[in-house]
């Protein structure tokens, strides 16, 4: 392979993620085989004076368990601002190996534009105050603003209709201008 198709596959990587979620999706009548139970939810701030996470998990009724938390954004973010996300798999809850599903950084505009929008959005509308409106394509900056999230849980709807059972830790990192993670932890069983 030469180095021009190489460097393609690499700059186009998200994208493919992107088409094998929304190409997943029960479209073709398939049905999904699995559900998750979020067990672990954490925030990592390393410059609150920029933007401040702080998230928990809590139970909501027996067994089941909700997002909550505030995200106050205390400067307009610009594309300064990176992002990556690392998906990690354990059979047990203890021993995470990396998975193939990593996007890798891309600043605020692509990660609004091409994965907040359309796999997140709609579930993060229904429990979060003071999101900004997105209608068509975003162009940063994301102005500074406090959000609420309260009894949160993600659709599924966008993402694949299988999924192995057992554990994934999903990190959420974001740098430059602002720098800080989210982790979620969630176990993946069958219907």
């Amino acid at each position: 392979m030469d180095l021009e198709r190489f460097e393609f596959y690499k700059m186009e990587k998200p994208i493919y993620l992107l088409v094998f979620l929304i190409l997943s999706k029960d479209t073709t009548a398939q049905k999904k085989t699995w559900t998750y139970e979020l067990q672990k939810l954490e925030a990592i701030n390393e410059t609150p004076d920029i933007v401040e996470v702080h998230v928990e998990r809590r139970l909501v009724s027996r067994g089941v368990y909700r997002s909550f938390g505030e995200v106050d954004i205390k400067q307009d973010l610009t594309d300064d601002l990176q992002m990556e996300i690392y998906v990690m798999y354990s059979t047990n809850g203890r021993d995470f190996y990396r998975t193939p599903f990593h996007v890798p950084k891309g600043n605020l505009t692509f990660y609004i534009n091409n994965y907040y929008m359309p796999i997140f959005m709609e579930s993060f509308s229904e429990c979060c105050d003071n999101l900004p409106a997105l209608n068509g394509t975003f162009e940063a900056p994301l102005t500074a603003r406090h959000i609420t999230i309260a009894n949160c849980v993600v659709n599924t709807e966008n993402m694949p209709s299988h999924l192995k059972s057992g554990y994934y830790r999903i990190t959420y990192s974001y740098m430059n201008q602002a720098r800080g993670s989210i982790t979620s932890e969630a176990l993946v069983h069958p219907i």
